[in-house]
């Protein structure tokens, strides 16, 4: 009884926008495609985020450069740590693949000899 007169009340004002958000509720499809969007906004700011990101700043950094202009001779030092620190990574990616292919090569001998 109470509720139907909020209503009565809120339909004499003027305002139809005031209304309907006052007294209806989203639906479930609503609600569920707001979260969807606020998903992919989120999403959009940390894929900028990631793209902002200075890959060869740890490196300068480490050779002194950080916040200054490099002329030629400190560029080709920055070029030659980075491919160095690529290597090194590789080279350790390789050899954890090469121990895991190892040690499935040990297992499936041993589940062949059983």
């Amino acid at each position: 009884m109470e509720f139907e007169k909020n209503i009565q009340q809120l339909r004499q004002n003027a305002n139809v926008e005031t209304l309907f958000s006052k007294v209806l509720e989203k639906t479930i499809y609503d609600k569920a495609r707001d979260k969807m969007k606020q998903g992919k906004k989120n999403d959009e700011e940390e894929t900028l985020n990631e793209k902002e990101k200075d890959y060869l700043a740890p490196i300068l950094k480490k050779l002194g450069f950080s916040g200054k202009d490099l002329n030629e001779e400190a560029a080709i030092m920055v070029k030659n740590e980075a491919l160095r620190n690529l290597k090194e990574r590789l080279l350790t990616r390789a050899e954890i693949i090469q121990r895991r292919l190892e040690e499935e090569q040990k297992n499936l001998e041993q589940a062949y000899v059983r």
